[in-house]
């Protein structure tokens, strides 16, 4: 098989697993609403207690950061992660890999479909935050696309390490909401320790905050020494966990 062959026919697998994960979606519409409930809540709380303050696009900037980074590192658990647990726990992922021979077609798709919807996801908040902060800037909200785009498969990829815990979907419901509210208050930190710093560095948010900042034209050498370094971190982790989590449920926790 030629190599044009063999990417044609990698890139037909991935199309049809993107129809199948693009009607699973619409099927749990659903959670587009309660993704976007939390930031919108908290943003219109925030938003009438600072009523009478005039709001700047850079002060825009610090107030949407940790929730746009929210709805992206919340579409990643709940569309890719779980997503994945559940198919396996269905017993779909292992059929699934026997009909493509591969498994990363079913992540790529799913991956594609999901960063369609978290584009969607932050246009409706960013326009939703720029309203009532009565502040409008179409350069932040094409980087908060642009970042979305960026960030998203990253994010998606490096929380497949969650794929190896020993536990069903039902039992990381849970966890990936302690998950996700742990490292919201964790974004913001900062350390002296180096090991910490790069703790911290790792954290989903904190990378998200960066490389919007990165996309603003906010660039020093030690950002992007930074940014590079986890954006590997993220890869390796999430290939690695990716290739050897088990396809088949065997009945854990």
């Amino acid at each position: 098989m030629t190599l044009v062959g063999g990417v044609g026919m990698s890139l037909q697998k991935v199309r049809c697993f993107t129809k199948f994960y693009l009607h699973q979606t619409f099927l749990n519409r659903i959670n587009l609403v309660f993704t976007l409930l939390f930031p919108i809540i908290w943003t219109l709380y925030q938003g009438l207690s600072h009523r009478s303050q005039s709001f700047s696009p850079e002060r825009l900037i610090t107030a949407i950061v940790p929730l746009v980074a929210y709805i992206i590192a919340a579409t990643a658990l709940d569309g890719v992660t779980l997503a994945t647990i559940a198919t396996r726990d269905d017993g779909f992922l292992k059929s699934y890999f026997f009909v493509s021979g591969s498994r990363w077609p079913m992540f790529s798709a799913n991956v594609l479909v999901q960063t369609v919807l978290v584009v969607l996801e932050n246009i409706i908040y960013t326009l939703f935050s720029m309203a009532l902060y009565q502040t409008f800037s179409l350069r932040l909200l094409l980087a908060v696309i642009l970042l979305t785009i960026v960030a998203f498969p990253l994010i998606s990829l490096f929380f497949n390490w969650i794929l190896l815990l020993p536990f069903q979907q039902n039992s990381l419901s849970a966890l990936g909401t302690s998950l996700l509210i742990g490292l919201l208050m964790l974004y913001g930190i900062d350390s002296s320790n180096p090991l910490l710093s790069m703790l911290i560095a790792l954290n989903p948010y904190q990378f998200i905050a960066n490389t919007l900042r990165i996309l603003l034209g906010d660039i020093s050498l030690q950002r992007s020494a930074v940014e590079l370094i986890i954006i590997a971190i993220y890869a390796i982790i999430g290939v690695i966990s990716y290739q050897h989590f088990n396809l088949q449920n065997r009945g854990r926790a």
